[in-house]
């Protein structure tokens, strides 16, 4: 797990090689359901925050299950015991989801925006 500062907040990553995790499925199930996508920002002409709900990319599942066990490992001892973590989403019943997508082109960049 690598932790590094952005004005004063920390951000993790971490790679995973997991072999349930497909990448290309994940990006293909992405691409082909553009009229499930919601947007909230539109910088430099591209959508920032694509979100999606999770049974419209079930490949998708692996992955968020794996990053919730990375999260859970990792943060474990700064839990009280009846906490957990967790990724809102739809199918949690939630009212939105709180993962993303950020797809740019090659020379493309993320643009200064915030996640309300």
């Amino acid at each position: 797990m690598k932790k590094d500062m952005f004005l004063e907040h920390s951000i993790f990553s971490t790679t995973i090689s997991d072999k349930k995790i497909d990448i290309d499925a994940i990006l293909h199930e992405f691409q082909k359901n553009t009229k499930h996508h919601t947007h909230t920002h539109f910088i430099n002409n591209r959508w920032e925050n694509i979100y999606i709900n999770p049974q419209n990319i079930p490949s998708i599942l692996p992955l968020l299950s794996e990053i919730h066990s990375i999260a859970i490992e990792t943060f474990h001892t700064k839990l009280a015991p009846h906490q957990t973590l967790g990724i809102p989403h739809e199918l949690l019943g939630y009212e939105k989801n709180e993962f993303w997508f950020n797809s740019a082109l090659p020379g493309e960049s993320t643009g200064s925006h915030n996640h309300n």
